[in-house]
């Protein structure tokens, strides 16, 4: 079953517009990218449930396009969202760290099968999603900063 935040878009995507849609269209690309995150995020909660192995073999299964896209997905939603404390709690800081960590070790298997193209996308991954965190503490310390000066 997929997360809330992703099954809650696709329930709204699929309620728009119900019925097949061709891939190439918008709708078509939004359902992809939210099943898509939301099989993406099942694999985080696997992680930071302790159920390592399995995340980690679930997660060699996907294309890089896949896994691509679904970091841009989590990165991207995630900021969008942040205002939204309902929406953004859905993906949780917690799912982002599981994240990081679950590319690290990604890259560590990587490494040790000498998988380099695997090895530097799972490494670039981790820094995509360490990026989107630093940047949202950096947003609040700046409405901090400015709340108290107001």
């Amino acid at each position: 079953m997929p997360s809330g935040l992703a099954f809650a878009l696709l329930v709204a995507v699929t309620t728009v517009h119900p019925g097949p849609v061709p891939t190439a269209s918008p709708v078509g690309r939004i359902r992809t990218v939210v099943r898509t995150l939301a099989g993406y995020l099942d694999i985080v909660a696997t992680y930071r449930a302790g159920r390592i192995g399995d995340a980690a073999s679930t997660l060699l299964v996907w294309s890089d396009t896949e896994v691509d896209q679904a970091v841009r997905g989590l990165v991207r939603l995630r900021g969008k969202f942040r205002r939204c404390t309902v929406l953004a709690d859905e993906i949780a800081a917690t799912d982002l760290d599981a994240a990081v960590m679950l590319h690290t070790d990604a890259a560590v298997g990587a490494y040790n099968r000498d998988d380099w193209p695997r090895f530097a996308a799972h490494l670039d991954r981790t820094r995509q999603i360490i990026e989107s965190r630093a940047i949202e503490r950096n947003l609040r310390e700046e409405l901090r900063r400015r709340v108290m000066i107001e």
